[in-house]
């Protein structure tokens, strides 16, 4: 299991969740992450939705859903969370 970590975006270009997954130092490991439960959870950015946010949900069982992890653009505050296999907790 790996420690809470901060992913910092590349400074003048974007990152994509799969940066975020893959990150060799700070990454997900293999070994203990639930790749079916990968969530992403956005605050919202209006002062009158205080306290609201958009939560996504990944499936990475299914192999066709890593071309979403290319295509979903991570944004400063985005917070990623992978539950751990029910074996290690």
């Amino acid at each position: 299991m790996r420690d809470q970590s901060r992913f910092a975006l590349p400074f003048g270009r974007t990152a994509n969740l799969a940066d975020a997954m893959f990150d060799t130092a700070r990454g997900v490991s293999v070994e203990s992450a639930d790749i079916s439960q990968i969530y992403v959870l956005r605050a919202s950015q209006d002062p009158r939705e205080f306290g609201a946010m958009t939560a996504w949900h990944l499936d990475a069982r299914n192999a066709a859903n890593f071309t979403l992890m290319t295509n979903f653009q991570m944004r400063p505050d985005d917070v990623m969370f992978v539950a751990q296999q029910p074996i290690t907790t």
